[in-house]
C-alpha cells in the first residue's frame, strides 16, 4: 500500500487525481493517525507532506524509520527549502507539472508500476476501460472498471471495502452497498465468460481477485 500522509484534503485529491490516472492508487491518512495506519495496512511506501507542520513531520519520519528502516519515504517541502530528514527522495512544491513527475518517479522506483496492469487472468488498460478476462474483452460500466483496476494493482493482497472505497472513489462518498452492488455486476459480467467468479471475498481481510485455477 502506497500511503499519504498529509493534512491538506485538497492537495491529496490534486495529487491522488492525476496519480490514479496513471494506474497508481494512495491512500490518505493524516499526521495524527499516520504511524497507526502505517502499523494497520501492508505499508510498502509513504509519502509525508511536511508543508504545513515542519516539527511533526520530521517527528513521523524519524518514527518510520525505526519501525521500518527499509521503507521508502519521500517527504514534500516548500520550494528551496533544506530538510535533514532521512528520506529517500526530496519532492519540492515548485511547478506544479514537475511535482508531480517527482511523485510519479518515486512511486515507480519503488515498484509501484503504471503500466498495463495484468494478473495471470484479468487485464486493464491505465488510461481506459479495455478490460480482458482469460484473453476476452469485458465490457464495465466506469466505476466497476475502476474498482477492478484497483484490484488488480493490489492482487494477490486482499482489500477492506473500506480502503477500495477510498483508494477509488474519495470524493464520492459510496456506501458499502454501492461497492457490493459494483462487485456483483463485475462479477455478473465476468460469469459471461467464466462460471468461476472472479472477485471473492476474504473474510475479515477484504476483497481479492479469485486465483487462477
Amino acid at each position: 500500500m502506497l500511503i499519504f500522509i498529509t493534512d491538506r484534503k485538497h492537495h491529496f485529491k490534486v495529487l491522488t487525481d492525476r496519480l490514479r490516472r496513471s494506474g497508481i492508487y494512495l491512500l490518505h491518512t493524516s499526521t495524527d493517525t499516520a504511524l497507526f495506519t502505517c502499523d494497520q495496512k501492508d505499508t510498502g511506501a509513504v509519502l509525508l507532506d511536511c508543508v504545513t507542520s515542519y516539527q511533526r513531520a520530521e517527528s513521523i519520519c524519524h518514527e518510520l524509520r525505526l519501525l521500518y528502516p527499509d521503507l521508502p519515504i519521500g517527504v514534500i517541502v516548500p520550494k528551496n527549502s533544506i530538510t535533514a530528514m532521512l528520506a529517500d527522495m526530496i519532492l519540492y512544491e515548485d511547478d506544479p507539472a514537475l511535482f508531480f513527475d517527482k511523485a510519479l518517479d518515486f512511486c515507480t522506483s519503488h515498484g509501484f508500476m503504471t503500466s498495463t496492469l495484468s494478473t495471470d487472468t484479468v487485464s486493464v488498460d491505465v488510461h481506459g476501460n479495455n478490460v480482458r478476462y482469460l484473453g476476452y474483452p469485458m465490457e464495465l460500466p466506469p466505476r466497476a472498471a475502476e474498482l477492478l483496476r484497483c484490484l488488480v494493482y493490489r492482487y494477490p493482497r486482499p482489500t477492506s471495502a473500506d480502503d477500495l472505497m477510498s483508494l477509488c472513489f474519495p470524493e464520492e462518498g459510496l456506501s458499502i452497498s454501492n461497492l457490493t452492488v459494483t462487485i456483483y455486476t463485475i462479477n455478473r459480467i465476468a460469469a459471461e465468460i467464466s462460471p468461476v467468479p472472479l472477485i471473492i471475498n476474504v473474510r475479515g481481510k477484504g476483497y481479492v481477485l479469485a486465483p487462477c485455477k
